[in-house]
């Protein structure tokens, strides 16, 4: 975990310029990241090793404004 802590404050820099960014850190608890995790960790899990069904799962709390670990 303290690896994709320390990618996302990278991915975070990188977009730092972007206005419609929402950054990763310091709380980690953002969709995005959340996604990133579910992928890594739950990833093996998915049928076929498709990424599709977490990531659609993600963007409907995003859009919902749900706020769930």
């Amino acid at each position: 975990m303290a690896a994709m802590k320390r990618m996302a404050e990278v991915v975070d820099r990188q977009n730092e310029g972007d206005p419609a960014y929402t950054p990763m850190a310091p709380g980690f608890d953002g969709p995005a990241f959340r996604a990133a995790r579910d992928l890594v960790f739950e990833g093996t899990a998915q049928l076929s090793g498709y990424t599709e069904p977490v990531l659609h799962a993600r963007r409907l709390q995003l859009k919902a404004g749900v706020s769930c670990a």
